[in-house]
């Protein structure tokens, strides 16, 4: 009888302990899933759906490159401007100025967020130093979630829920002074809002799932517009790349080739010499000129841009972990002004 009691007394604490600690998240969680599941189908059906005339020109969008020092201030004066909040997720932050303008802004009870990769790729151990500093300083820092994605390769900063900046290049002090890298800053609202979405969800570890025609997103669906874009090319397609390695990227390149799409690649001095080395897998385009950047400069860019008329800027390279893996954030646009602007530099790199 006792033994009965206690079995039945057992099993009902084991039932409200659980209900108490684990029945409400685990119906939280279910209800994540199947709205993820609900947005992967409605995203699926826009990515079948998608084209290049459905890339827009974004408002309110200007563009800038390094090595510059007057790009470098104009991030730190946006920090310094900020009224209510610095959000920033990033693969590298060293940079000592935009550091400093952080803890001033803290200091300002300006609300600061940073999502910073652990791992960085050959430098494992570089951000641990500055997490610690910015951590010290009462700076809102967490690591990248390695679970949703590989690397956290993205490069973007948002400032009081109203201005995008984002990069090509790491916010790193050689950055500004030595490499080729591109950035556009903008207050599209549409854009903004989404980067905004998708950076609250890193930094709380969800999985994102967030469509815009305008925007590209690893590992969600990176590669598709990609391979659609360079489908569309009509007349010609200019790539800046550090390196080319993605085999299926480059198969797509031999197949505009093949009808005559005229292609140019700059790349950094490692790419073409891959390149050089491994001409052969380059034969079947015709059509194909690559050449390294023809300055003293460390050509860290990615672009493609496509009939001069559709510009694509990212911070991914053309490799499988890149777009398959890596939490990469960029955007595609038509502002005729900016396309204008990309196409000087890139006759002047050649």
């Amino acid at each position: 009888m006792l033994k009965n009691i206690f079995t039945f007394l057992f099993i009902i604490t084991f039932f409200w302990v659980f209900s108490y600690f684990y029945w409400e998240d685990f119906f939280t969680n279910l209800d994540k899933k199947q709205e993820n599941i609900k947005q992967e189908k409605i995203i699926s059906w826009k990515l079948r759906d998608f084209s290049v005339e459905k890339i827009r020109e974004l408002k309110d969008t200007e563009f800038y490159y390094t090595p510059s020092k007057k790009v470098l201030w104009a991030i730190v004066h946006k920090i310094n401007k900020a009224k209510k909040s610095v959000y920033i997720e990033v693969y590298m932050l060293t940079e000592r100025k935009i550091k400093f303008a952080l803890f001033n802004a803290k200091k300002r009870w300006i609300d600061i967020k940073i999502i910073l990769e652990h791992s960085p790729y050959l430098s494992k151990s570089i951000n641990k130093k500055y997490f610690e500093e910015y951590k010290s300083a009462w700076i809102n820092i967490v690591w990248s979630n390695a679970k949703n994605y590989t690397l956290n390769h993205s490069k973007i900063i948002l400032i009081d829920a109203n201005e995008l900046i984002i990069s090509t290049g790491n916010f790193t002090a050689s950055n500004f002074k030595y490499n080729r890298d591109l950035f556009i800053f903008s207050k599209d609202i549409k854009i903004v809002w989404a980067f905004w979405k998708i950076f609250e969800k890193d930094f709380i570890w969800e999985k994102t799932i967030l469509y815009d025609d305008s925007l590209v997103i690893s590992p969600n669906y990176s590669r598709i517009k990609i391979e659609k874009l360079i489908n569309s090319a009509k007349n010609n397609i200019k790539i800046y790349i550090p390196y080319l390695k993605d085999k299926k990227i480059l198969n797509l390149l031999k197949e505009k080739s093949k009808n005559w799409i005229k292609i140019e690649i700059i790349m950094d001095d490692y790419g073409y010499e891959s390149y050089e080395e491994n001409k052969v897998g380059y034969a079947d385009l015709h059509t194909l000129q690559v050449q390294k950047i023809n300055k003293k400069l460390k050509m860290h860019s990615k672009a493609v841009l496509v009939d001069n008329k559709y510009l694509f800027i990212w911070s991914e390279n053309f490799s499988a972990p890149s777009l398959d893996k890596n939490r990469e954030m960029w955007i595609l646009l038509k502002n005729k002004e900016i396309i204008d602007k990309i196409n000087i530099l890139f006759e002047s790199d050649k």
